[in-house]
């Protein structure tokens, strides 16, 4: 949580006082640029984490064996069978694409893959066979064999003492034995077709008929080998179960043909009993009473017709009676030969006579003879007519008597027709089951003998498009993916990882973030040295006095920053102190006491810190006496004040006594301390004990004119910085001054706190800068830098 410094006016103190407030600050947007440096603080962690993945990638990679994926395709195409199905030959080949989901599970079937095991002979193949495998691998470690032995011990000793058996007995152990023989081989090829289907992939394309066959082997021939196969036996399986559907067709059609034709002879033989009972004959497909009544209806409507046309020629000639002379032009009259004979004898008679007449005279002979003839020629035409009229009514009479006796007939005929047509009926049901059972018989003797016929021509449902190759890469691992995909995943994760790092760090590692955070300025950056306590050291003192070092910089800035905090005027007492233990406020202490004096101040350094005293081991002295024995002892001032012939600097040590700290210092004695060294040097440095740790900080930091907290890089927390600022506030404490990161890895913060150093602790740099400087006839930098101005109020 960010925190701030705060001015609060006390009622009881006109002077404001700064205070620690918690209220979080507005937290500002993240941008890229925020990220980006988190992610640059975290460069390790995820350098760590991906070269980590990469290589442990790269070795499963480089150790796992590789296997190799061979692809066939099939299609499902029913056309090939629609061929001979004249029905389908008529309406064409089906679309229908729902058989391939069918066939997809056909080929990943259980017993298609025992087929294919069989055939290749994969339960001999350690890749496939368990027992194979182990025999192959190397023998059992030693533990393995000791915990088989001790098994078979404990069994063995358990066991019950074994008896004779009866021979009956023994029959039944051994089929006991074959049999559970028999389960664990059934296991084993359940097994070996178990692992055969894990590698084996059928998958259909979406909308279309074509099935793809994909099968995973250590050995890309054999995984070649296993998909032709498979296809292979499912072509020959598919026509094996299409053969022996149609023999068990052929056999029911054929059975049931049989029984048809049984029942149709049977159906016939009653037909025809059923006739030659009912007396039922037929004549060109019709019934004799059928005949008899429709040639009975003919001669009867004959009859009618000769009987009226007779009636009509009798009735005429009894008109024509009536009136005399009209006979002779009676149309059955005139068409009688006798009486026509009669007429022309007549007709030759009258013509003689006439010639007579004139010749002779009425009274003659032959006038006379004539005359007799002719009279007798009359009165047989008169005779003649009347038995021409007597013809028509005995005509008449004869018509009328056969028409009621062809009436009589047909009623009878008639009544016979009624009987007769029940028992048609029943006929005509058994023909026509007859007939059903006839048409039936037909179908199924057709069906069987194109089913027959068919079983010559069988021909599987799919046909291979492509047969599978041996591959030439293994399908797995892809090692150039699966290294492109682990870099990515890790980077993806080490990110993640980062940011999750930064969201969860509470330590401070940049200035920036101690000034958010406590809401008072960062001072300075402290570079991290290999031998911080070796004041002393040449080399040390070199890095510290020299212009160009890190460590030279950062002090620079930090009494430069203090001046301008304190209105241009450098503090006369500074107290150093920090949160708590192990920060470097010692060493920062000494550090910045030896630049002071190497500027030309006279500096004097105290060591309140009673409970881990450092400064006399940093001058390489004694602490026997010092600033404890003032307290306790009423020693002298001036008799525990060292001076340090190098660096110039007046230290005193802490000193031993029995006294606790807390309870040893005496602000007021701690203040004529103060006010005395304030005469004799430009500045008190004061090396206190931690604020959270002892409070020998909180009586010192009321005395001194700025306190500085030094807080280590990337430990010291942000609640305890914060803290340890609000114990010294809760006590009226206003001379903070600001704060002092510590120990910073150069390499790791550079380009992150804003600090660029132009030398490096090695003095490699610097040798580049002393040459350019000399070139360009400047000084060295490793020449001792003139003391700078004093800064005074």
């Amino acid at each position: 949580m960010q925190r701030k410094i705060a001015y609060q006016s006390s009622q009881d103190d006109s002077n404001d006082r700064p205070i620690i407030d918690v209220t979080p600050e507005p937290v500002d947007d993240v941008n890229l640029s925020d990220i980006l440096d988190r992610l640059r603080r975290r460069w390790r962690v995820i350098v760590g984490i991906v070269g980590t993945v990469v290589v442990v990638t790269s070795g499963f990679l480089y150790v796992v064996t590789p296997s190799y994926s061979a692809k066939g395709q099939l299609l499902i195409d029913n056309r090939a069978n629609q061929v001979t199905n004249m029905n389908s030959v008529v309406v064409g080949p089906s679309s229908d694409i729902t058989d391939v989901p069918n066939e997809v599970e056909i080929l990943k079937s259980s017993i298609l893959a025992g087929l294919v095991v069989e055939s290749l002979g994969l339960d001999k193949d350690p890749e496939y066979n368990l027992v194979l495998r182990a025999e192959t691998m190397e023998k059992e470690p030693l533990w393995r064999r000791a915990q088989d032995t001790i098994q078979t011990s404990i069994k063995s000793f358990f066991a019950s003492p074994k008896k004779e058996a009866a021979p009956e007995d023994e029959k039944k152990k051994s089929q006991q034995d074959e049999w559970f023989e028999q389960i664990k081989v059934d296991q084993a090829r359940a097994h070996i077709n178990e692992v055969f289907l894990k590698s084996l992939s059928v998958n259909s394309t979406q909308s279309t008929r074509v099935i793809d066959v994909e099968f995973d082997s250590k050995d890309p021939v054999k995984a070649a080998k296993v998909v032709n196969e498979l296809m292979r036996t499912y072509l020959e399986n598919q026509v094996q179960y299409q053969k022996r559907g149609m023999q068990k067709a052929t056999e029911r059609l054929g059975k049931i043909a049989a029984e048809l034709k049984d029942e149709v002879i049977a159906a016939e033989n009653a037909v025809q009993d059923y006739r030659s009972k009912s007396r039922l004959i037929e004549a060109k497909g019709t019934s004799v009473t059928a005949q008899q009544l429709a040639e009975l209806n003919s001669r009867l409507v004959q009859a009618r017709a000769d009987e009226a046309a007779a009636a009509a020629r009798l009735s005429q000639v009894s008109r024509l009676l009536k009136v005399p002379g009209s006979m002779a032009a009676a149309p059955d009259v005139l068409s009688s030969p006798t009486i026509m004979r009669l007429k022309e004898r007549e007709t030759d008679l009258q013509r003689e006579m006439s010639d007579l007449t004139t010749r002779y005279g009425a009274k003659h002979p032959k006038m006379i003879k004539i005359t007799a003839e002719l009279r007798g020629l009359r009165s047989r035409m008169t005779d003649e007519t009347n038995k021409v009229v007597e013809g028509l009514s005995n005509e008449v009479a004869v018509a009328r008597a056969k028409l009621a006796s062809l009436q009589g007939g047909l009623g009878r005929l008639e009544n016979d027709a009624i009987d007769i047509n029940q028992q048609e009926i029943k006929l005509r049901e058994l023909e026509r089951e007859a007939q059903s059972k006839r048409e039936l018989h037909q179908t199924f003797l057709i069906r069987y003998r194109e089913t027959s016929a068919r079983q010559e021509m069988i021909e599987p449902v799919a046909r291979i498009v492509s047969y599978a190759e041996p591959p030439r890469q293994p399908a797995f691992p892809k090692r150039t993916k699966t290294l492109a995909i682990a870099t990515m995943l890790s980077t993806l994760i080490a990110i993640a990882a980062a940011l999750v790092l930064e969201g969860l760090r509470r330590n401070f590692e940049t200035a920036e973030e101690v000034e958010k955070v406590t809401g008072s300025r960062c001072l300075g950056v402290l570079p991290r040295t290999q031998k911080p306590m070796a004041l002393l050291d040449g080399q040390q003192r070199l890095r510290l006095l020299n212009p160009y070092s890190r460590l030279n910089q950062a002090i620079q800035n930090i009494r430069s920053t203090l001046y301008l905090e304190n209105e241009s005027r450098h503090p006369k007492t500074l107290l150093i102190t920090s949160a708590l233990p192990r920060e470097g406020k010692t060493t920062f202490a000494a550090w910045y006491a030896s630049f002071c004096a190497s500027l030309g101040q006279k500096v004097i350094l105290i060591d309140s810190d009673f409970e881990r005293p450092k400064i006399h081991q940093i001058m390489q002295v004694s602490n026997d006496v010092g600033l404890a024995n003032i307290f306790a002892d009423d020693l002298d001032l001036k008799s525990v004040i060292h001076t340090d012939a190098k660096t110039g600097i007046s230290f005193i040590t802490a000193g031993r006594t029995d006294v606790r700290g807390s309870q040893l210092i005496d602000s007021t004695k701690m203040q004529e301390i103060l006010d005395t060294l304030s005469w004799d040097y430009d500045l008190i440095v004061i090396d206190s004990a931690p604020v959270l740790a002892l409070t020998d900080a909180h009586i010192i930091a009321k005395l001194v004119d700025s306190t500085v907290f030094v807080l280590q890089w990337c430990r010291t927390r942000h609640d305890m910085a914060v803290a340890a600022a609000r114990r010294l506030q809760s006590i009226d404490v206003t001379s903070i001054g600001g704060f002092v990161l510590s120990q910073v890895s150069p390499r790791r913060s550079a380009g992150i706190i804003g600090y660029a150093p132009y030398v490096g602790d090695d003095g490699a740099a610097e040798t580049k800068i002393q040459r350019y400087l000399r070139r360009m006839g400047l000084r060295s930098g490793t020449e001792r830098a003139p003391a700078a101005p004093r800064l005074e109020a």
